[in-house]
């Protein structure tokens, strides 16, 4: 079993699955941490795996421990056009 160290959520080891980002390399595989940019900590920190979902994986630092979403391939030029602030795309404004 895997323990998240954070809520107590232990997490069969075998259901853990590293999707890294395209466009960082990653370290330590086989215990799920990846070096990465900690918006907290200003500088690169080790990130531990936690789960993917939607595609994106999700990762905690280790050093302060914000967890944060990593998108790849993820493009939000595309994603936020004129229709997602007209509410012309679902899960856009209504309004903006």
């Amino acid at each position: 079993m895997y323990d998240d160290g954070c809520c107590g959520i232990a997490l069969a080891a075998e259901s853990i699955e590293m999707q890294p980002s395209p466009n960082r390399a990653l370290c330590r595989m086989a215990e799920g941490i990846a070096l990465r940019d900690c918006p907290a900590c200003a500088q690169v920190t080790e990130q531990r795996f936690l789960y993917s979902l939607n595609g994106c994986n999700i990762l905690r630092c280790k050093t302060c421990g914000l967890g944060q979403a990593e998108t790849p391939a993820f493009d939000p030029a595309s994603y936020y056009t004129e229709k997602y602030f007209s509410g012309q795309q679902s899960d856009g404004y209504a309004d903006y």
